[in-house]
């Protein structure tokens, strides 16, 4: 019964963390594409105004106003992903606190196979974080 359980378990895991893994990917292939159209827009945009500038002003100060920009934006950019990240250590909740030793689980004390299925769901995980590692591509 036990192995039964376990073998359960391990196929459940197995479809999940499949499922969570193409989800991933699926948003992660999103914002690169999302990224290349940014950079590709930034760049003609960049270059119709540097068009623009060269008419009214000659080729150096155009240069030297497009960095400036550029710079001004990287700035005010990093700023504010320092004050993001600055927050987040402040948000932080202290860690939980953990039992006592010598306290049981009710549930494990009455003999549900619980321990049994945890181990093998955390089996299962390790193995195909174990196997999407050594997958040759």
């Amino acid at each position: 019964m036990n192995g039964l359980l376990l073998a359960t378990g391990l196929a459940f895991a197995r479809r999940n963390v499949g499922e969570a893994m193409h989800r991933t990917m699926l948003g992660v292939a999103a914002y690169v594409i999302l990224l290349v159209c940014a950079l590709i827009a930034t760049g003609f945009f960049t270059a119709a105004g540097f068009m623009y500038l060269v008419e009214t002003l000659s080729a150096i100060q155009t240069c030297v106003v497009i960095a400036g920009v550029y710079a001004l934006i990287g700035v005010i950019g990093f700023l504010v992903l320092l004050l993001m990240r600055n927050r987040r250590h402040q948000s932080t909740t202290p860690p939980a606190i953990m039992p006592a030793a010598g306290s049981a689980d009710i549930s494990a004390s009455e003999g549900f196979p619980g321990g049994i299925a945890s181990i093998g769901l955390l089996a299962a995980a390790g193995y195909l974080m174990g196997r999407s590692m050594t997958r040759k591509r």
